[in-house]
């Protein structure tokens, strides 16, 4: 019979070790995940082709969806993964009666939990915009192309460890004016 150095048997032993907690050691790291829908609320102005502004009081919803996976040889290198969409988003022009709609989806994914605010620039699409040109002509239209930037500012917290499913808060709402 034939027997094997300590050195071996070790060396074995580690493997199979591995081997059988390997599945275990993932299983037991599932993501922390939130699913969040915060109410948006606030008033942006969008700049008309008089070089007045539109004051657009929009509500509606932005859908977050957050996940934290544990750092591990096993997870990705980027276990901060978010997702943001506008859900039912819009707001009626103070001045030219016009219905914008805020659209559009932004996902990203970091190494680290973010410390800073994440400014995330969605579509806020003008409705019923009339065909150009107008006759008679109307000072009173958004000026430039029928969708402008809605640009929203996102604080997200995931807690002292970063490992927390996180608080998420909308710090700011505008349209950037060219």
């Amino acid at each position: 019979m034939k027997y094997f150095s300590l050195t071996t048997r070790i060396a074995v032993l580690a493997a199979a070790l591995i081997f059988w907690l390997s599945p275990a050691a993932l299983h037991a790291q599932q993501p922390v995940s939130s699913s969040v829908q915060l109410p948006l609320a606030g008033k942006v102005f969008v700049p008309l082709s008089d070089g007045s502004f539109d004051g657009v009081p929009l509500s509606g919803f932005v859908h977050v969806f957050a996940q934290v996976r544990t750092p591990s040889p096993f997870a990705p290198a980027d276990p901060y993964r978010i997702q943001i969409n506008l859900d039912s988003v819009s707001g009626v022009g103070d001045v030219t009666g016009l219905l914008y709609q805020g659209t559009g989806a932004f996902r990203i994914n970091l190494p680290t939990a973010p410390v800073d605010p994440i400014n995330v620039s969605f579509d806020l699409l003008v409705a019923g915009l009339p065909p150009n040109p107008i006759a008679p002509s109307d000072p009173f239209i958004p000026s430039g192309p029928p969708i402008v930037p809605l640009d929203i500012s996102f604080l997200f917290n995931f807690g002292p460890f970063g490992d927390t499913a996180p608080g998420i808060f909308i710090q700011s709402i505008s349209v950037p004016v060219p």
